[in-house]
């Protein structure tokens, strides 16, 4: 079964072909195409339409084509005809197939997705003459040809075992789960957008210190960075906290994040500062400091693609932006922590968290320099269809 403009169409099991109008969502009575018979050979494995064209797709990757010509009740197949070129969706992986536009495209069982444009040259015949005595000519008739196959680049879909359904929907690849479930890929040139979006949550928790870089006294501990995906990023800015052996620091924040991956970045910096360095510390100081590190961010670049293409970047940007804000030697730095964590979401809208603590320690045979340090924090990773 396939659409053909706002008509249903279905392809009978011995070749006949079936519509009804869909009028203002009230589904027409139905009618029997004249002409040709289409997708009636045992070999025949894929079928769909393409403009105004039914297309079927032989076990072989052949592929062949009978224009719809005519309106109303009255409409009817020209005779069938072999397109040339390439051949497609004839391995045994091959799960769907689909057309976009002017291209006919396969859908493997891995998710991955290839396509052929057809070309289409007229051939300056015309498809018979109008009845009535009007002498017309009811259609051109053009040869099709296939163009070399390529891959789309991009997310993958259709790869999971409850994956049913696949259609194009304008420029946006669909599937449909057997519960019902619709996921949307958007296709931009020859790419695919990821399959939904992933609702990222990241919580830093508290601050563990099992030795302290001082040696007479606590530390005053100070911590900056920033968390980001692709898209969207947040500063992070603290006030100080003295701190000593044995002692945890409570930090209790939490950043949200909507990304097209499922991966977020993050940039941590921890210093003992001196007794002599400023450290803004008011709560306006606070606020603008963590605004100042999100646009230092945003101006890296490559900032606007992935995690992974400024992670280099970020922490330059929030030392630059720290320095602005504070009289400070940056002598004991004891963090300087810059990460990509992958996430995993396979099940749509479930809670995916992980446990993901920051260990940092030094130290060196007189114990002059030496900490030992942790900082507690969780990621949630919820995967959220584009569709529903």
């Amino acid at each position: 079964m396939m659409s053909l403009g706002n008509t249903l169409v279905v392809v009978a099991n011995d070749g006949g072909v079936y519509g009804a109008d869909v009028v203002n969502r009230v589904v027409q009575p139905v009618f029997q195409f004249g002409g040709a018979k289409i997708g009636f050979n045992p070999q025949d494995r894929f079928m769909m339409s393409l403009g105004n064209t039914l297309v079927v797709v032989t076990n072989d990757g052949s592929v062949y084509g009978a224009d719809v010509v005519g309106s109303g009740s009255g409409r009817f197949l020209a005779p069938v005809q072999r397109f040339g070129g390439a051949k497609i969706g004839f391995n045994q992986q091959d799960r769907f197939m689909v057309s976009l536009g002017k291209t006919l495209v396969v859908i493997t069982s891995g998710g991955h997705v290839f396509g052929s444009e057809v070309k289409s040259t007229p051939t300056g015949a015309s498809l018979g003459i109008a009845a009535g005595g009007q002498h017309k000519p009811l259609g051109p008739i053009s040869e099709r040809e296939l163009l070399p196959v390529f891959e789309f680049d991009g997310a993958r879909i259709g790869f999971n075992p409850e994956d049913r359904f696949m259609m194009s929907l304008g420029n946006t690849f669909v599937v449909v789960t057997g519960d019902g479930d619709v996921f949307g890929s958007e296709v931009t040139g020859r790419s695919l957008s990821p399959v939904g979006v992933h609702a990222i949550t990241v919580d830093l928790i508290n601050v563990i210190c099992r030795d302290t870089e001082s040696i007479h006294s606590s530390d005053k501990f100070a911590l900056a960075g920033s968390i980001f995906t692709g898209q969207e990023n947040q500063g992070v800015y603290f006030p100080t906290m003295r701190i000593n052996d044995h002692e945890e620091r409570n930090l209790g924040r939490s950043y949200h994040f909507i990304s097209d991956l499922p991966s977020v970045g993050i940039s941590l910096m921890g210093w003992d500062l001196d007794e002599n360095d400023s450290w803004k510390e008011n709560e306006a100081d606070i606020k603008k400091g963590i605004g100042a590190i999100a646009l230092a961010v945003a101006a890296v670049p490559g900032w606007g693609t992935t995690a992974s293409a400024v992670i280099s970047g970020v922490s330059k940007a929030v030392i630059d932006t720290i320095d602005q804000f504070n009289e400070w030697d940056k002598n004991d730095k004891l963090l300087d922590y810059n990460e990509v964590v992958t996430l995993t979401a396979d099940v749509p809208n479930v809670d995916n968290w992980i446990n993901h603590p920051i260990d940092f320690s030094h130290g060196d045979f007189s114990g002059y320099s030496s900490w030992d340090y942790t900082i507690t924090m969780r990621i949630n990773c919820r995967w959220q269809p584009t569709l529903s």
